[in-house]
Order: structure tokens, then C-alpha cells, then sequence
């Protein structure tokens, strides 16, 4: 078996990491400058950053930990998405967030756009 597990870690966690840097960074950037506001204007973008942004990031991800493992790479690209959606969830219940309709399709997006970046890794 060809389970690339230090890529699979590594890949989930920048994924989810840089998500959330990401996030922060357009927040700075375009939102506005009062401290109650921005978190307002975080939570609301974060509705839809977070779906698009993580699955983006797990298929680079599943791509870069499913390169060269040959039959297994769907399998490795899936568990980057797999793995990312439970950081995702266990970020977002740990502070204390809402739970939204949206929140199934990011995470969705994050096993969906891993597996295709498996997908895409064991085709080059």
C-alpha cells in the first residue's frame, strides 16, 4: 500500500491553515477597520470563503500528496479532503461558530476537491 500519510497530514493541515490566513488577510484587506464590524464581515464572508477556499486548497493538496503513489492515489487525495474537513470541524465547534447550511458544503468541497486532486496527481 502507497498511503503518502506524512503528505496526507501535511497537505490537510496547510490546506486548512492557509484557508483561514487567507481569510484573514481579505478580511484586513477589504473589510472595514472597526473591530466588531470586521468580525461581522468575517463571519459572513467565511460563509462563502470557506467552501471555495478549501476545496481549491485540498485539490492542490490531494494533487501534491497523491503524485507518484500510484493505485492509491484517489485514496490519498481523499483523505487530505477527508482530513481537512475534520480540522475545519473541530476548528470551527472549538470557537464557537454556528452552525450554518453551508457548512456541509465546505466541507463536502474540501473531500470532493481532494479526491479530484488524487485524481489528477496519479494521472501525471
Amino acid at each position: 500500500m502507497n498511503m503518502r500519510w506524512t503528505r496526507i497530514f501535511i497537505a490537510a493541515l496547510a490546506a486548512e491553515v492557509l484557508c483561514v490566513l487567507g481569510l484573514m488577510v481579505t478580511v484586513a484587506l477589504l473589510g472595514p477597520d472597526e473591530r466588531g464590524a470586521a468580525e461581522a464581515y468575517a463571519h459572513h464572508l467565511g460563509v462563502w470563503f470557506s467552501p471555495v477556499c478549501g476545496g481549491v486548497l485540498c485539490l492542490l493538496g490531494g494533487y501534491w500528496a497523491a503524485k507518484g503513489s500510484g493505485d492509491y492515489a484517489v485514496p490519498n487525495g481523499f483523505l487530505v479532503g477527508a482530513l481537512a474537513a475534520a480540522l475545519n470541524l473541530v476548528l470551527l465547534f472549538s470557537a464557537g461558530a454556528p452552525v450554518r447550511s453551508l457548512l456541509g458544503l465546505a466541507n463536502i468541497a474540501r473531500v470532493a476537491g481532494g479526491a479530484m486532486g488524487g485524481w489528477f496527481g496519479g494521472r501525471s
